[in-house]
Parts: structure tokens; C-alpha cells; sequence
């Protein structure tokens, strides 16, 4: 049964890992990945295809077991799933209801207070209005990956983990989940958006990770918003 988000303890400060490492079989997805990231300070995750970015946030959002090190969730070892917003490369929907639906549904099951507007409110601010009520099997890429995003962010998460949110988005569309993104961090989560398009990320994260090979390659944090260019300097720099 789904832990409701009355039943748990929804706030920390901070996401940590130690020594994280995964392998399948005889390829090693992570190599002894050691990274901190703070709540209120979006982080951009970095690196090539094969770097491990996806296998490091499906371990996060405890989708995927590590097999050795740790995750810490401000200082302990377990976290509540309802307090993770994942989007991830499956749109984690039911085909066959429609938006509304699907974030109606969610919203009841995990115990979202004031669920129907909530899902009313993203459906507004990730411009689905005007699909809501078709089933999701009928959208196009681009408004799938509207509909993932607004049921990971349904939960007001504590932990927001966003893989490639980008892809199939207009420009108008990624400004929105920039601004997304931004409000969520400014609430009081743990956000990491995992990307190859700096463009669309730009002046979202505060600091950065760049992962090559499964191990960290070099990290930032500013001051103030990563812009693009800040984005691909680290990125050549790794």
C-alpha cells in the first residue's frame, strides 16, 4: 500500500550519497559517486550517454538498488516514496485515463491535500487545458512528458528528480518547468535535473555535477544561477 503523505515525515534538508556504486552483471553504471545537494539549491546533473545519470537518480528515487554505498535523506538512511517526485523516461501514467484523470487519481490515492486543485493548477501552468480530457495514449511526446512532469510534481516533493524533462518540450514549455523548478527549490526541495540541453536548463541550478564514466568529474556551486554558458564550461572543463 501507498504511503499517504499525512503518514510520514516530508521535510530534510539535504540528499547525500557515499561511495555509491552500481553494476549490471559485469558493466559498472557507478563507480563510487560522493555528492551532497542541498534543499533550496537546484542541481543540474551532467555528463555524456553511459555516464550513469539515470541509474544515479533511479537509485535516489529508490527505483533502483545500489550495490554498495549509501543515500542519506537529511542525515538518514530511508526515505517515504511519497515524498519523491520522479520523471523519468516512462511517462509513469495510465494510458487510457486522461490527464485529469491521472492526476485526480494520483492525487487521492497518495493524499495530496486539496488534490483537484492542485491537479488544476498544473494542468494550467504545463498548458495541458486544452488536452486534459483526452486519454493519454492519444498525446503527442511533448505533451506526455507535460502530463510526467505535473504528476511528479503533484506531491509537492521533497525530492524532485527530473530525467531529461526537456525532450519533446517547446521553448515556451521549458520555460515553464524552469519556473517550475525554481519555485519548487524555493519551497524547500531537494531538485536535480538531469539534462544534455544546457540551453533549456540555463540560469534554473545554482550548482552542478558532472558525472563521466560512472564517477564525478568535477561539481560547481555559485553564487547565483548557472547560465549556458557556465553549463557547457564545466562540462568542457570534465
Amino acid at each position: 500500500m501507498a504511503e499517504k503523505l499525512a503518514d510520514v515525515a516530508v521535510s530534510f534538508s539535504s540528499v547525500e550519497t557515499q561511495d555509491l556504486a552500481k553494476s549490471y552483471g559485469r558493466t559498472r553504471a557507478l563507480a563510487g559517486v560522493s555528492v551532497r545537494i542541498d534543499a533550496g539549491k537546484p542541481c543540474a546533473l551532467l555528463g555524456p550517454n553511459g555516464a550513469g545519470k539515470t541509474t544515479f537518480l533511479a537509485i535516489l528515487a529508490t527505483l533502483a538498488r545500489p550495490t554498495s554505498g549509501k543515500v542519506l535523506y537529511g542525515g538518514a538512511p530511508g526515505v517515504a516514496r511519497a515524498t519523491i517526485g520522479f520523471c523519468g523516461h516512462g511517462a509513469l501514467v495510465y494510458a487510457d485515463l486522461t490527464a485529469r484523470e491521472n492526476l485526480e487519481w494520483f492525487g487521492r490515492y497518495l493524499g495530496v491535500a486539496a488534490w483537484r486543485a492542485r491537479a488544476g493548477d498544473l494542468i494550467a501552468r504545463l498548458d495541458l487545458a486544452e488536452i486534459a480530457d483526452r486519454p493519454a495514449r492519444s498525446f503527442s511526446r511533448g505533451q506526455m512528458q507535460r502530463l510526467s512532469i505535473a504528476r511528479a510534481l503533484l506531491v509537492r516533493p521533497r525530492l524532485l528528480l527530473l530525467d531529461e524533462p526537456f525532450a519533446g518540450l517547446d521553448a515556451e514549455a521549458c520555460a515553464a518547468v524552469r519556473a517550475l523548478v525554481r519555485e519548487e527549490a524555493e519551497a524547500g526541495a531537494v531538485v536535480i535535473v538531469s539534462t544534455h540541453d544546457f540551453t533549456a536548463l540555463g540560469g534554473a541550478c545554482v550548482q552542478a555535477i558532472v558525472l563521466r564514466r560512472g564517477r564525478v568529474a568535477a561539481t560547481r556551486a555559485g553564487d547565483g544561477p548557472l547560465d549556458e554558458a557556465a553549463l557547457r564550461e564545466l562540462y568542457r572543463q570534465a
